[in-house]
């Protein structure tokens, strides 16, 4: 006989689109925490599970007419904690949901988590309209 059970780990997260009622100058926060589930199944040379919040440009959103707000005036709250800015490493903007060690009897796991997030328009200056962005929601096996 012969058996393999491949490694595995996978996100879920809802919901899919968060709305923000954004103040002229001020913080606006989302309609809806958003919830994550990340499951693993690893294997033994494993290390850690990591999961991140992230933009791949350097605005956060826009009103696609030149308007933007960038990262910098986003914030997520991890589980109720407090509101922790997202940080620029190279081209990305990073907020860490969780980094959590693994070992024997861990390999196969799962948790669930909840990012909250805040809009700073303060300084900003923006115009009325519409702003959309995408949030990108990653796990990484180390």
């Amino acid at each position: 006989m012969n058996a393999v059970l491949g490694e595995s780990l996978t996100v879920t997260a809802s919901p899919g689109t968060v709305n923000f009622a954004l103040a002229t100058n001020g913080p606006a926060i989302g309609s809806a925490p958003i919830a994550i589930t990340t499951a693993w199944a690893l294997g033994s040379g494993r290390t850690s599970v990591n999961l991140v919040a992230y933009f791949t440009t350097a605005s956060a959103l826009t009103d696609g007419a030149g308007h933007n707000i960038p990262p910098a005036n986003v914030s997520g709250s991890v589980n109720g904690g407090a509101f922790t800015p997202f940080f620029t490493i190279g081209p990305f903007s990073v907020l860490r949901v969780f980094s959590q060690a693994i070992a024997a009897g861990s390999y196969n796991s799962s948790r669930n988590d909840s990012l909250n997030l805040k809009i700073d328009t303060t300084g900003l200056g923006l115009p009325v309209g519409t702003y959309t962005g995408v949030l990108n929601i990653q796990a990484l096996a180390l």
